[in-house]
């Protein structure tokens, strides 16, 4: 596994497990994958989504707790940042946030339908 992950960059890691079947080891990619994913932490990509969660979390805490989706994505983006809507939306799913939820009013009044109308 170290000879795969050291030569990682010169080839696929996918080539470097063909050109290994072909010489009687039958092995899967998906196995240095799991040691890659046991051995050497979070990548850049797991890095860069969890502090744009956590500057999103900000954001959502600095407008009361109140925004949704659309507002959230709208702030951001007047705060400068380079975010798309749906990247929104999937990292207020992964943070378990979401907006302020307005109810319609209550209705009070229970018509009685024996009284007349009147137009």
């Amino acid at each position: 596994m170290e000879f795969l992950h050291a030569h990682r960059h010169l080839y696929s890691i996918e080539r470097m497990y063909q050109v290994l079947n072909e010489h009687q080891y039958q092995i899967s990619p998906a196995t240095y994958y799991r040691y890659q994913a046991r051995n050497f932490g979070p990548t850049d990509a797991e890095l860069d989504q969890a502090y744009e969660a956590n500057r999103l979390y900000d954001l959502w805490v600095a407008n009361r707790r109140v925004y949704g989706r659309r507002k959230l994505w709208k702030a951001a983006k007047r705060a400068g940042w380079d975010i798309g809507r749906e990247k929104v939306n999937r990292l207020m799913s992964l943070l378990g946030i979401s907006g302020v939820l307005r109810h319609k009013s209550t209705r009070t009044t229970v018509t009685n339908p024996n009284n007349p109308r009147f137009a």
